[in-house]
């Protein structure tokens, strides 16, 4: 019971933050994976080549995944972030 609690605790967490003893503590390592996505978008680079930079660099997802443009332009784009919420009745938010 207490594993998944983790593992929820972990999939629901703001990112740049973990589970450390049942608390959500800041992450240093996914605050500086966040910094570096965004000089490299702030230098022009398109989201596929932050996401190929980062696979190559074997930088895991919060959930341990690899970086799809998709999951890269969540994370630096607040308002795709909105748009791809959930709207409370099991359905994604309207484009």
């Amino acid at each position: 019971m207490f594993r998944l609690h983790l593992l929820t605790a972990k999939s629901c967490a703001r990112r740049g933050t973990g589970p450390v003893d049942g608390h959500l503590v800041p992450d240093s390592t996914e605050t500086a994976t966040a910094e570096r996505m965004t000089e490299m978008r702030e230098a022009g680079a398109p989201y596929a080549a932050i996401a190929e930079a980062l696979n190559a660099e074997d930088v895991r997802t919060k959930r341990g995944g690899r970086w799809h443009p998709s999951t890269v332009q969540r994370v630096l784009d607040p308002v795709a972030q909105a748009r791809n919420r959930w709207d409370g009745r099991g359905q994604g938010a309207a484009r």
